[in-house]
């Protein structure tokens, strides 16, 4: 059983579908019964002489993360000691994969590859030689970044953002770093 005595929150004026919407979860959980049945929280409620119920579900189930393996993930943004920035303009989506050992990227210029080891959250990867085509500064630029991040262990990590689906990080001891998306959510 869940009670709350005091609800806090801002004066700033929503529409009024949003005001209802926050003064029925305050009433859902002021006097709160819950259930957790695996990954499915139910809790229910009397409220306003009805009885009410809300089933939740963890995100991870209804809408998994996507695997770093196996996926082709677009680069998102450059981390210089934890601070992002975009993607360069003037260059095009970058896209990386992992599958079987194997590291690919592709700038839409040039191509780097080479083997790589995941295991415990860390990515080791030997790069092997790229093609060396001259693709304008800023991607010219960006490759070299890359080349640096790839020539590090890399601590890997996934979150899941609200509506926005899963996104890879991949981030150096020196506060280098990548973040990717998948590639079905970069074109959504």
């Amino acid at each position: 059983r869940l009670v709350v005595d005091w609800w806090g929150g801002t004066e700033r004026g929503c529409e009024p579908a949003a005001e209802e919407f926050d003064s029925l979860v305050k009433e859902l959980l002021t006097d709160a019964r819950l259930g957790l049945d695996g990954d499915t929280l139910t809790i229910d409620a009397d409220t306003r002489g009805q009885s009410r119920r809300a089933v939740l579900t963890d995100a991870e189930v209804v809408d998994p993360s996507a695997p770093v393996e196996s996926t082709t993930w677009v680069l998102e943004s450059i981390l210089d000691d934890e601070m992002a920035t975009a993607v360069p303009i003037g260059t095009g989506p970058v896209t990386m994969t992992l599958d079987d050992g194997f590291l690919s990227i592709d700038t839409g210029c040039n191509g780097v590859g080479g083997d790589y080891v995941l295991e415990d959250g860390t990515l080791t990867v030997t790069v092997g030689p790229s093609t060396e085509r001259w693709c304008g500064e800023a991607v010219d630029e960006l490759e070299t970044r890359l080349r640096e991040l790839f020539d590090q262990p890399l601590e890997v990590r996934t979150e899941r953002w609200p509506a926005r689906g899963t996104r890879l990080s991949l981030l150096g001891s020196s506060g280098q770093g990548a973040v990717f998306v998948p590639q079905d959510a970069a074109e959504g």
